[in-house]
């Protein structure tokens, strides 16, 4: 229902509401068609019999697709009017048919110019989009830079440090599993390092912020992992961690088998769901607890309702639980996200549907400090940490804290510039 009260449905169409908000008050503007408005008959005198050559030329003569899909509708009414229906329900017909028409016929008209238009209208938003990235590249670069040092220099460690752990002659079941959890979430934080920069540079910091909020829960899970997978009470968890993906599997193909048919998609056979039930049970036969939520953390000392901010307590950096919070507005349709994603400058507030140089120094600085918590954790493994890499860590390290100053510096430069703009 709209904030006005009326039903929008396909067969309520006898009277639109539009509704907007000024000041926090909702009004409306209640437009009723008649069929007996003199205005209307002059404009629409030329009801052709063929509906659809009709439809054609009414959407040549018309810019706006408004014009023509009132006009459309008045012709209707008039004629259901004239079959001897009441002025009210020929309006209703009137409009519902209006669209049926627009839909058939308008719809290919107007992607076809889209499409015919659309290497000039392309080529001027690459060109803006160009300027746009060579402007934010002059304020942002060296900041930018210093992010991108630290991204390489934690993939060149993690990677050097796992090709020498994994060949070295590894009988515990436990430490190669470990590793290879540890590796793997290494490896991805790696990879979502360079997608936060990819869309810092183009000028989304929104998005970046959302895969910083990513980062940070790799980094709770390999601190996780890594502190208590060198005790001898929890050293399978490494091992846990990477079986219960047999759980996570059978669950995502249940809920694939419950709606293939919408999407249209095959079902898996009976055979490959009886393969992922079986390896289930093999799971379960040799750790039950896996099946539970989070079942991978076994009974870690401090997980009681098993939750993820229970991990960060763990993992000893549930400090960081605020910005993985106000990170979490970007992933959820909240209202609160609504309204964060706004900008303005000059005493202007507006809706942000593209691309800004303002807000990059929190995205960057989140997932620079998860990346290197990631890191850090990686190169507590046994056959991974070397003396190089130890002073190379700790070169990252310096390097980070210059990189969030320089971060800082810059966002404090724009506000200041904004400030000024708009006192």
């Amino acid at each position: 229902m709209a904030p006005g009260g009326t039903h929008w449905t396909a067969q309520t169409y006898s009277v639109a509401t539009i509704s907007w908000s000024v000041g926090g008050h909702w009004h409306d503007s209640r437009v009723s068609i008649s069929s007996t408005t003199a205005l209307w008959r002059a404009r629409l005198r030329y009801w052709l019999a063929a509906r659809r050559q009709g439809v054609r030329r009414l959407l040549s003569r018309d810019s706006e697709p408004g014009d023509a899909y009132l006009r459309i509708a008045e012709a209707l009414a008039q004629k259901h009017e004239a079959s001897g229906l009441s002025p009210e329900e020929s309006a209703q017909r009137g409009l519902v048919e209006a669209l049926e028409v627009l839909t058939d016929e308008g719809t290919p008209q107007v992607a076809a110019a889209l499409k015919a238009d659309a290497p000039r209208m392309l080529a001027n938003r690459r060109r803006l989009d160009r300027g746009f990235e060579k402007r934010l590249r002059q304020r942002w670069g060296s900041a930018l830079d210093l992010y991108y040092m630290i991204a390489v220099a934690c993939q060149a460690m993690g990677a050097e440090g796992y090709q020498e752990a994994s060949h070295r002659d590894e009988d515990d079941e436990n430490a190669r599993a470990l590793l290879e959890a540890a590796s793997g979430l290494h490896a991805r934080s790696c990879r979502q390092s360079l997608e936060v920069l990819s869309l810092l540079e183009g000028g989304f910091p929104k998005a970046a912020h959302a895969i910083s909020r990513s980062m940070h829960e790799g980094a709770v899970v390999t601190s996780v992992l890594t502190e208590y997978g060198g005790t001898s009470e929890h050293a399978d968890i490494g091992l846990k961690f990477l079986l219960f993906d047999h759980i996570t599997n059978l669950m995502d193909a249940e809920e694939h088998q419950k709606y293939a048919e919408r999407i249209d998609h095959e079902p898996f056979s009976q055979d490959e769901m009886t393969a992922l039930r079986e390896a289930k049970a093999r799971v379960l036969e040799r750790f039950p607890s896996l099946d539970r939520k989070m079942g991978w953390a076994g009974d870690l000392p401090g997980l009681k309702r098993r939750t993820f901010e229970e991990l960060e307590v763990i993992a000893g950096i549930d400090h960081l639980r605020p910005y993985y919070t106000w990170a979490s507005h970007e992933v959820h349709s909240y209202p609160k996200g609504v309204r964060l994603n706004q900008s303005g400058m000059d005493g202007e507030v507006w809706k942000l549907a593209g691309r800004t140089n303002a807000g990059l120094a929190d995205p960057a600085q989140g997932a620079l400090i998860a990346l290197s918590q990631v890191t850090a954790s990686l190169l507590v493994l046994p056959g991974v940490a070397s003396p190089s890499r130890i002073v190379a860590s700790r070169a990252t390290m310096a390097l980070l804290d210059e990189a969030c100053e320089e971060l800082a510096r810059i966002e404090r430069e724009l506000a200041d510039e904004h400030a000024l703009a708009t006192w």
